[in-house]
């Protein structure tokens, strides 16, 4: 009888000891899930200031005019904006940066400006129209679609399509959501707009915005966004030799 009840015991100790080991070793592990994501959020934390450090005295240094030597420390500056260590963790400071007239994008080490790329809550839709065609390589009904849905989205009670097009669309969803019909405050808000497929979203994420009044900076706009505002090609290659 009482091996019997060592028995017992021991095997309830076993057991305890590996329920305590496994929660042990869960904690640990999430433990440090959870210091690896403090440590990479520190890092991105670390590059977002290194890039506004680095602005803030671009523009004291050169009295806040864009300068030529201000533009290539500020868009293609690879030594000062990539490999930041932060611990064990290295970040680098990236832009996915238009460049020459047509629609190719190139990574550079430095700042997005995103006074040089197409506000979506301003531009009209026959410029958003130009844009989808130009960048998508689209016919012109859909790219006029695809403007069309957008400004549906951003603005109140100015619905260019109806039924189907516009609120039931949205409604007859499986996850159904409903029209904004305010202006974007995320530019990935593009992606709940119908159309919108995450491959559109990569091709004109170099080129839109949410940010600013609607002008551009013509010393950082792409070319293809010059196009969409209505510009000549011969005229666009031309600004983009003399900037």
């Amino acid at each position: 009888m009482i091996l019997i009840v060592a028995l017992w015991t021991l095997l309830f100790l076993t057991v305890l000891a590996v329920s305590a080991g496994m929660g042990t070793r869960q904690k640990i592990i999430l433990l440090g899930r959870l210091q690896d994501r403090a440590e990479v959020q520190g890092a991105l934390e670390a590059g977002i200031k290194k890039g506004v450090s680095l602005l803030m005295d671009d523009l004291e240094n050169n009295q806040f005019l864009y300068s030529p030597d201000g533009k290539q420390r500020r868009h293609h500056n690879p030594d000062e904006l990539s490999g930041i260590r932060v611990g064990d963790v290295t970040v680098d400071v990236v832009c996915r940066q238009a460049f020459g007239a047509g629609g190719l994008v190139r990574e550079i080490y430095g700042l997005c400006d995103e006074q040089g790329l197409l506000n979506i809550n301003v531009a009209d839709r026959l410029v958003l129209a130009r844009l989808m065609a130009l960048v998508l390589g689209i016919r012109d009904d859909e790219a006029q679609d695809l403007a069309d849905n957008i400004v549906d989205w951003r603005d109140y009670g100015k619905r260019q399509q109806e039924g189907f097009f516009s609120d039931e669309y949205y409604s007859q969803l499986e996850h159904p959501y409903e029209m904004k019909e305010t202006p974007f405050e995320r530019i990935d808000e593009l992606l709940l707009v119908k159309g919108i497929t995450k491959g559109i979203y990569d091709a004109l994420r170099p080129f839109v915005t949410v940010w600013g009044d609607g002008r551009v900076n013509i010393n950082t706009v792409p070319g293809v966004v010059l196009q969409a505002f209505g510009l000549d090609p011969e005229v666009v290659e031309k600004i983009l030799r003399a900037r």
